[in-house]
């Protein structure tokens, strides 16, 4: 390896520190918005989780991630899920991705009897369509170096974000 390449200047500094790695460089990350607006319009063709997703007539919910509990934090998503449901709230949570803590959080959801509103899709080929479908967009992480996530739900103009921050 001749460098490192960090998209955000904390982890550039993290690689320093941590790899004692004088060879790390900050590069951002250059996303097209015109590509993720492009591809955001794409309907994708026989996905039953995207159309239940768009024609769903209470509030959208999005996180899109890995399913790894340790850094997403996504159980805080299934304990504020419960506590909407048992408020009344009419929404349904997707959570688009997979990883190593996907069954872990199927249990999760089951015990909290909240499986008819969050949904694990799974990964997607084109997630930026069920971002633009969406009401709100959560991201529950407890660290990140910079989200692409979060920069393209902005270029395809998510006009609420929502960071649920719950100590469990």
């Amino acid at each position: 390896i001749d460098c490192i390449v960090s998209v955000s200047p904390e982890c550039e500094k993290r690689n320093r520190e941590t790899l004692n790695c004088a060879d790390s460089i900050f590069l951002p990350n250059l996303i097209s918005g015109e590509v993720v607006r492009k591809r955001a319009s794409e309907i994708p063709e026989h996905d039953a989780d995207y159309y239940r997703f768009i024609h769903f007539s209470g509030k959208k919910i999005i996180t899109v991630c890995r399913t790894d509990n340790k850094s997403k934090a996504l159980e805080r998503i299934c304990f504020a899920a419960d506590h909407l449901k048992k408020s009344g709230m009419d929404f349904i949570w997707y959570v688009v991705g997979d990883g190593p803590d996907t069954d872990s959080l199927h249990k999760l959801i089951e015990s909290l009897g909240i499986a008819d509103r969050v949904v694990l899709t799974g990964k997607k080929i084109n997630l930026m369509p069920f971002v633009k479908a969406a009401d709100l967009f959560v991201l529950s992480s407890r660290y990140e170096g910079k989200p692409m996530c979060v920069t393209e739900s902005m270029m395809i103009g998510m006009s609420e974000n929502l960071r649920i921050s719950r100590h469990t």
